[in-house]
C-alpha cells in the first residue's frame, strides 16, 4: 500500500519560529519607543525656544530704559507667571522660564577704546524636564542704549 504522506511543520519549528519572531518584534518595539522618546525631546526643545524667544522679542519691543531688573523672574508653567508677561502666552506644564536682565553701564566699545556703551543682556532659559533637567537657554540678544564719549 503507498500511501501519500503530507508533511507539515512540527511543534519545535513552530516553537523556534515564534520565538525568532518575539525577539524581531521586541527589538522593533523598543526601536519605536526610544524614537519616540527622541522626538517629543526634539519637540520640547522647540517648544521651549519658542517660549524663549517670545520673551526676547517682547524685551526688544519696549523702551530700552523700561526694560530692567523688575523682569527678572522664574515661571513655573501652570502654576505661577509674571504679570510683566502678561501679553505672552502663557506656559503650560512641565515647562519652567526663568527671566534675567544684565545691564552693563559705560562700558568700553573695544579694548583699549575711549568710546563707552551702555548695554543690557537678555538671558532666557526654559527648562522642561524636571528629572532630566533639560534646559534650553537663548542668551546674548544685546539692547544698546547709546554711545558716549
Amino acid at each position: 500500500m503507498n500511501r501519500n504522506k503530507t508533511r507539515g511543520f512540527t511543534l519545535i519549528e513552530i516553537l523556534a519560529t515564534i520565538a525568532i519572531l518575539g525577539i524581531i518584534a521586541i527589538n522593533l518595539l523598543y526601536s519605536l519607543s526610544e524614537q519616540n522618546r527622541g522626538t517629543i525631546d526634539i519637540v520640547n526643545k522647540v517648544i521651549s525656544s519658542n517660549y524663549a524667544k517670545d520673551v526676547i522679542d517682547y524685551l526688544k519691543a519696549i523702551e530700552y530704559s523700561d526694560v530692567d531688573s523688575s523682569f527678572n523672574c522664574v515661571e513655573i508653567g501652570g502654576k505661577t507667571s509674571n504679570p510683566k508677561f502678561k501679553d505672552l502666552p502663557p506656559l503650560v506644564d512641565p515647562f519652567e522660564r526663568s527671566v534675567e536682565i544684565i545691564e552693563f553701564k559705560d562700558k568700553p566699545l573695544a579694548a583699549g577704546s575711549k568710546q563707552k556703551i551702555n548695554y543690557k543682556i537678555i538671558k532666557v532659559g526654559v527648562k522642561f524636564d524636571k528629572k532630566l533637567n533639560s534646559r534650553v537657554t537663548l542668551i546674548g540678544t544685546l539692547m544698546v542704549d547709546k554711545f558716549s564719549e
